[in-house]
């Protein structure tokens, strides 16, 4: 990836990911959670990413 520089990152994302970032597939994890019986424990994606640390230069 670092090879492509940033037009070919977008490029090559832009032929294969949107395709399945336009696809109208709802999911949650409740089905993950009943059979392994799991139960997430940190913190959810937006407060992590809220966090000082997650953007440090």
């Amino acid at each position: 990836m670092a090879r492509l520089g940033w037009l070919g990152r977008i490029d090559h994302f832009d032929r294969w990911f949107t395709h399945f970032a336009k696809l109208d597939c709802p999911a949650a994890s409740d089905i993950t959670r009943r059979q392994l019986d799991w139960s997430p424990t940190e913190a959810g994606l937006l407060v992590d990413i809220d966090q000082d640390y997650y953007f440090e230069g």
